[in-house]
């Protein structure tokens, strides 16, 4: 009997190792293609496979379980870490909490350049886990059809200056709030041309930005954050088009292009805006006959030098009036009823009088109101100028990456487009943000 006990006894000291070993196997197949070594009390399972690759400028969503030995979730942490050179790539996230079932992702954005890296994962008392990540240019089919018509959007950034004129305008607005005792000062600067009240000053300055202080506390905020958002309207808004390519050849000899403007956007705190030609009251604008040069090798298509004429003042008196002044006043459908809204001028016109005993209240209110209207009319005769005087105008040449993911020979989508160039205006150039110009489009037809 105690022969048998201690042969029973060695068996089972054999076992448990083994059975151990078997449960961590069967728990790791169950919750993930790849477990790793075990910390005291954790694991850490990617969700999917440990090797990614991905061609420039896509994304791609990667996910990391977090559980016990028996592929039971748990609840934390996990850090995730980059390791190497990434070509631009970067991830969503360096840190996430896990879900119900354990899981926390991260969105992987690659770069514009080929590379290859690591991407760590690492929880408490778990052993890290790594993707191994390859961005490399996919195949090319070298009979790909690139000919066709594409819907693209791309979006300029001018933030290097805008050229003569139109950038004289559009600082008109930066002008209402770059002195102290602005937007006040702009005010009387507007009405008092003739120098009448200067020896008040800068007195009557205090007085008015005081009493728009008081009575509109949030007034002042308010005009700054319409200058920035103007100021991020006029620097970086978009145009929507078709481009459409022609040839006698699928190897890009002889191939042509036609550029039309179809609309304007923009985005502002998340939110696109988009104003059609027919919402300016415009026609379309047709750019004809841009050369074309085609890679089959490389499936990078050139678009050459090309002049696309804008309608910017048009589109920025849309963008004030109609998105950015409801934002700050849902009843204010123009600059003139924002600024009336919040200037009180027959309280203004009795402080000042109050102040200087000269004239009468009335006199300084209707100077209140010349101003205030007078700003307005400023602002956006000056804007809708631009199109009257001359014609703002993108002088840009650019390239793309054509793909055909859906393997039928005919392209389907130009990406990881850029532009490069200037905005011109009546010869006066000013140049775009290199590398900053991106433009992406999918097949019409």
């Amino acid at each position: 009997m105690k022969e048998l006990q201690k042969t029973m006894m060695n068996t089972k000291t054999i076992l448990n190792p083994l059975l151990l070993l078997i449960g961590l196997s069967l728990g790791g197949a169950a919750c993930g293609s790849e477990i790793g070594a075990s910390g005291d009390n954790a694991f850490l399972s990617i969700q999917g496979s440990s090797s990614e690759s991905m061609e420039p400028g896509f994304q791609r969503d990667l996910v990391v379980k977090y559980h016990d030995a028996t592929g039971a979730p748990l609840a934390g942490e996990v850090t995730f870490d980059i390791e190497g050179s990434t070509g631009g790539a970067s991830i969503s996230l360096d840190l996430g909490a896990t879900d119900a079932q354990g899981n926390a992702g991260f969105t992987l954005f690659a770069g514009q350049d080929v590379a290859t890296f690591k991407i760590v994962a690492s929880a408490a008392d778990a052993a890290p886990v790594e993707w191994n990540i390859t961005i490399e240019e996919g195949q090319v089919d070298e009979d790909m059809d690139i000919r066709g018509t594409y819907n693209v959007e791309s979006t300029f950034d001018v933030a290097n200056g805008l050229p003569g004129t139109v950038g004289e305008v559009v600082n008109i607005i930066v002008d209402m709030t770059d002195d102290p005792f602005d937007p006040a000062t702009y005010l009387i600067d507007t009405f008092d041309n003739g120098g009448n009240i200067s020896s008040f000053r800068p007195l009557v300055d205090q007085v008015v930005f005081d009493l728009i202080d008081d009575n509109a506390p949030g007034f002042i905020n308010d005009l700054i954050q319409l200058g920035t958002d103007f100021g991020d309207v006029v620097k970086n808004f978009g145009v929507v088009s078709t481009i459409e390519i022609s040839g006698d050849s699928i190897d890009g000899s002889g191939m042509k292009a036609v550029h039309t403007v179809t609309a304007y956007q923009f985005n502002l705190d998340g939110e696109t805006h988009i104003f059609t030609m027919d919402d300016l009251n415009v026609d379309e604008e047709v750019v004809s006959d841009i050369g074309v040069t085609y890679d089959n090798m490389t499936g990078v298509v050139l678009f050459e030098s090309h002049e696309v004429p804008l309608r910017y003042g048009a589109f920025l008196v849309l963008a004030l009036e109609e998105i950015i002044i409801p934002r700050l006043d849902p009843d204010a459908r123009s600059l003139n009823q924002y600024l009336f809204g919040l200037v009180d001028c027959t309280a203004v016109g009795q402080a000042i009088f109050d102040q200087v005993d000269i004239f009468d209240p009335d006199n300084w209110k209707n100077a209140c109101e010349v101003a205030v209207e007078g700003v307005a009319s400023i602002i956006i005769e000056e804007l809708r100028d631009i199109d009257q005087v001359g014609q703002v105008k993108l002088v840009i040449d650019g390239k793309a990456r054509m793909r055909d993911p859906s393997g039928d020979g005919l392209a389907d989508e130009m990406t990881r487009g850029n532009w490069a160039g200037t905005m011109d205006y009546l010869g006066t150039a000013g140049p775009l943000a290199e590398g900053a110009n991106p433009f992406s489009g999918t097949r019409a037809n």
